[in-house]
């Protein structure tokens, strides 16, 4: 896969997936419906965690925020890329991240005409809430990630969102996506995260064998509501 677009209507073409923006959660104390538990089985350890249904057609994928050293994990291929959190100081390899994910999604409009100022892009990068993963070759970026914390009210723990996942297509099939999530699960359990979610479209193959292999995977209905 190597090419996600997860907070929305997804839409493969060529150059990976797209997805527009938008997501809506079920999340009421008195209503856990499409909420089931998973225990995974490590070492002698069970690790149990919830996995949640949200916002119409799309599959969700919850993938366990816990260190790597407890996590089954799976042999993916090598990576030979060097995963790298971007900093406030930093906007030059976040600019380059925005131009990987406009081609990779073929939408370069929404990510280079109207990027945001650089104070409004430092003040970003520096919440603890937004992550911005890059992965690069030869000191070149090749790939990424943006993910949100999702901090919760019913307990004192947060969920991690995946909102955009991009590599370019002659760095795909290298593990690179993968090591992007194996950072962020990392970086989540630092945080008191839970859980990752991320979304994928029926149809998506590559997309979906990928979240798979990392998580359990939910069959969700998603809306777009406008904004007046």
């Amino acid at each position: 896969m190597d090419s996600a677009r997860a907070a929305g209507p997804l839409h493969m073409s060529q150059h990976g997936v797209h997805q527009r923006r938008s997501m809506v959660r079920r999340n009421r104390a008195s209503d856990h419906r499409g909420i089931g538990c998973q225990t995974v089985a490590y070492r002698g350890e069970n690790l149990r965690y919830r996995e949640w249904a949200f916002g119409v057609g799309h599959v969700c994928y919850c993938i366990p925020a816990v260190p790597l050293s407890l996590f089954l994990m799976r042999r993916p291929p090598v990576s030979t890329a060097t995963i790298h959190r971007v900093t406030p100081g930093e906007l030059l390899l976040l600019h380059a991240l925005l131009d990987v994910f406009g081609d990779a999604f073929g939408d370069p409009a929404s990510y280079a005409e109207r990027r945001p100022s650089a104070a409004y892009l430092q003040e970003l990068l520096a919440s603890d809430t937004f992550v911005t993963l890059v992965a690069q070759v030869d000191g070149r970026v090749v790939g990424g990630l943006a993910a949100y914390e999702l901090r919760k009210f019913e307990q004192a723990r947060s969920e991690f969102y995946i909102y955009d996942l991009a590599v370019e297509a002659a760095h795909r099939r290298r593990g690179i996506a993968t090591a992007l999530i194996r950072v962020l699960q990392e970086i989540a359990a630092t945080r008191g995260g839970w859980v990752i979610f991320v979304q994928a479209d029926h149809g998506d193959d590559p997309a979906i064998a990928l979240y798979a292999s990392l998580g359990e995977r939910e069959e969700v209905l998603h809306f777009d509501i406008p904004v007046p």
